[in-house]
């Protein structure tokens, strides 16, 4: 399903503001809002995996790395399982999994150290 636009209502003094121009608005807001739901959960196909450095030196399977320590962090662009992290030695690792402020990379790197 392809996303509709939104027009604003261009507002004007001494407009009378009626319920169906704040129900428009109201919509609108709750329509945007489920788009960045649906874009946050976990399945979402939209977004795709990033490459990040980190200042930790990784080994296989390691769990409890440090969201941290990523940069761009975790605030800037939520870590998903399949990124590429590239650690304190220049080995490239692939998320396996996310947890809260932490995440495990893969049995192996991707691309050995620099």
């Amino acid at each position: 399903m392809a996303t509709s636009s939104f027009t604003p209502h261009t507002w004007t003094d001494g407009e009378t503001i009626t319920k169906e121009k704040l129900n428009t608005l109201e919509t609108a807001v709750k329509t945007a809002t489920d788009g960045v739901i649906a874009l946050e959960g976990a399945d979402a196909p939209k977004q795709g995996a990033s490459y990040r450095i980190s200042t930790e030196t990784f080994s296989a399977s390691k769990a409890d790395c440090q969201a941290s320590a990523v940069s761009p962090g975790a605030s800037v662009l939520p870590i998903i399982v399949g990124d590429l992290i590239e650690d304190a030695t220049g080995a490239v690792w692939q998320v396996a999994a996310v947890a809260d402020g932490t995440f495990t990379v893969g049995a192996a790197a991707v691309k050995g150290a620099a």
